[in-house]
């Protein structure tokens, strides 16, 4: 069951209206959205939409403002955003592999926990200014192991590596904290966020070591006889 409750009566109308555009059966949602939908853990007030199909910008602007009375803020090729109803709405194409299959929640074509988390990291990774990113790695990692979020995104991309995700979840200094946080039912603590992100990281290097000294006991041990 979604919470719904996370996005205005508008946005999820809104939502709704675009997953049964015929124009639009490509496209899923991502990003807080989604997982706000799934998760509840915080409001969220724009919809991303992503495809793994190279479509005409120009072209779905123009089908957006004739059938959804969308205002139109760019468009190009696999790109386009703009609001609608004054909700922010970006599209985009993303050609990366999916960790799982694409969901239908209610109607709602979305991807599911996995994919969503290893785009966090991404987005992390490639700018981490933004505070509802780290905020949304917290309440993912109630849902499941650092090592299984770590995973997914090597697997969605392919040419990064761990250590980038332990750097750049580490590193706090750019992120803007300006930015209001709107969450469902705890209070937003900073220091709760960064203590759970840095606990969930050392409790999976104490693992990683302890297998390291596991393997290294279990190797036969070379003998020292006289040679003869």
């Amino acid at each position: 069951m979604l919470h719904t409750e996370t996005v205005t009566p508008g946005t999820l109308e809104l939502i709704h209206r675009l997953m049964d555009d015929e124009k639009l059966k490509q496209f899923y949602l991502v990003g807080g959205t989604a997982l706000s939908l799934m998760l509840g853990h915080r409001l969220s007030i724009d919809i991303d939409l992503f495809t793994a199909d190279s479509f005409d910008g120009l072209e779905l602007a123009k089908h957006l403002n004739d059938d959804h009375q969308a205002t139109i803020l760019n468009a190009r090729n696999n790109f386009l955003t703009g609001h609608i109803n004054g909700v922010r709405l970006d599209m985009l194409l993303h050609n990366y592999p999916h960790v799982n299959r694409v969901l239908d929640p209610e109607g709602i074509r979305m991807l599911g926990l996995e994919d969503i988390a290893a785009m966090k990291i991404n987005a992390i990774v490639g700018n981490g200014t933004r505070l509802k990113d780290f905020v949304d790695i917290h309440y993912l990692l109630k849902e499941m192991p650092y090592q299984q979020i770590v995973e997914a995104y090597l697997t969605k991309y392919p040419n990064t590596n761990s250590h980038q995700v332990r750097m750049s979840l580490l590193h706090h200094q750019d992120i803007d904290f300006t930015t209001e946080i709107m969450l469902i039912k705890d209070e937003f603590k900073w220091s709760v966020i960064e203590r759970s992100i840095k606990a969930a990281i050392a409790d999976h290097e104490l693992i990683l070591q302890k297998n390291i000294v596991q393997t290294i006991k279990r190797r036969p041990k070379k003998g020292f006889g006289r040679k003869m």
